[in-house]
Parts: C-alpha cells; sequence; structure tokens
C-alpha cells in the first residue's frame, strides 16, 4: 500500500511537470512609437490585401449571376444562403447605411436581380 502511494506521488509529479503552465502572464513586451506604426502599416497593408482578393473571388462567383432567396435551381443563380455573413445586397435604389466595415461584402444588382458590381465596405 506505501509503495501504491508514493507511485501515484511520482506519476502526479511528473505529470505535472510536463503539463505547461497556462495560468496569465503578464505581457512585459512594449513596442516603440516607430515599431507600433510599422506595425500597424504592415497590418493595414494586409488587411487591404485581403479585402481586395476576396473581392476578386466574389466577383468571379457572382457577375452577371441573378442572386436568388432561396435555393439555386440554375447554375445561372447564386443563393443569398451562400453569401458571407453581414452581406448586402443592393438594387439601384437601394437605401444603405454609411458605416464602413471593410469586411462586408455589397452585391450590386440591376433591376432583375443579376449581380453587376461586387464592393467592399
Amino acid at each position: 500500500m506505501y509503495h501504491q502511494g508514493c507511485i501515484s506521488r511520482l506519476q502526479t509529479a511528473q505529470t505535472s511537470q510536463t503539463q505547461p503552465n497556462y495560468q496569465a502572464q503578464p505581457n512585459n513586451f512594449k513596442m516603440s512609437d516607430k515599431q507600433q506604426r510599422e506595425f500597424n502599416n504592415l497590418r493595414d497593408e494586409q488587411a487591404a490585401q485581403n479585402r481586395g482578393s476576396m473581392k476578386e473571388h466574389w466577383e468571379a462567383k457572382l457577375l452577371g449571376k441573378k442572386v436568388v432567396d432561396g435555393a439555386v435551381s440554375e447554375a445561372s443563380t447564386f443563393s443569398k444562403n451562400d453569401l458571407p455573413s453581414g452581406h448586402r445586397v443592393l438594387g439601384k435604389d437601394s437605401m444603405m447605411t454609411l458605416d464602413y466595415r471593410p469586411e462586408r461584402l455589397n452585391v450590386h444588382v440591376d433591376e432583375d436581380g443579376t449581380c453587376n458590381r461586387i464592393s467592399m465596405g
């Protein structure tokens, strides 16, 4: 019985040493103003590139296709359900808010619901 207790304590000690310590540690890393500006510029450039490639992706999928509410029945249609969350489908005279959200997909359609332009924001 004594040996079993020693073995279990030894096993507990070994597993606690191999487990990473996930306790919150204070963040002592500070960037200089110049480093912070460089970081922000790089982050903004990367975000702009991602938005550009996202726009191109959706243009290839949607331009010339009719955007419909329900299920897709033809190759020339595209379902609103397959658009990313936070999208807007805008007609010629649609009212829209002026808040700018860089990740938001705006699908511009003509009178019959055919996509004629894609924008982000």
